[in-house]
């Protein structure tokens, strides 16, 4: 018997009942689909991302945004890079 490989790490659907941010837009939903997204991070250690409906309404739009997440990494927050140092007057 044969059968094409399955995903490990699978992309569901999901009615979150307490409250999880969405990482595409950073608001917050609960009790309304969406989707789990879990990536594998190290070994045995994985990452779930949630996504809200209005970022990922498909199945197939959760699973691209997944394949540009591990492709290219995380966006990256206002407060990741620090501040240039302040320009010194003469």
């Amino acid at each position: 018997m044969r059968r094409p490989p399955t995903d490990p790490f699978p992309t569901e659907r999901v009615r979150p009942f307490f409250w999880k941010t969405c990482d595409s837009c950073k608001q917050e939903f609960r009790r309304e689909p969406g989707w789990l997204i879990i990536i594998p991070v190290a070994n045995l250690f994985v990452c779930e991302k949630y996504l809200c409906e209005e970022c990922a309404p498909t199945l197939a739009t959760a699973l691209a945004w997944r394949r540009k997440y591990t492709e290219y990494g995380p966006p990256p927050q206002p407060g990741d890079f620090p501040a240039p140092p302040p320009k010194r007057r003469h």
